[in-house]
């Protein structure tokens, strides 16, 4: 029976693979690494209204309630937030 000598390439082939699987395993850090927080866009207007009433006379009409007043958008009604 003859003896053949390896040529060595399978072996070379193996280490340059694993060498460069491990060069940019480094380079990419897993995926587990930094938490992923959900985010999510709203948006929200608040619109400051001042108002001044004033009577007949021109005197400031006092002890007004929330209830004194209607706001609407285009026709359409909106809540008031605040007092």
């Amino acid at each position: 029976m003859a003896c053949r000598r390896s040529s060595g390439f399978p072996a070379a082939y193996v280490l340059v693979t694993a060498l460069s699987a491990l060069t940019l395993q480094s380079q990419n850090p897993p995926s587990n690494s930094a938490p992923v927080v959900p985010t999510f866009k709203a948006e929200a207007r608040t619109v400051v209204v001042d108002v001044v009433v004033t009577d007949r006379k021109g005197q400031s009409v006092g002890r007004l309630r929330k209830t004194d007043f209607h706001i609407a958008e285009d026709g359409s009604p909106q809540t008031i937030s605040g007092f």
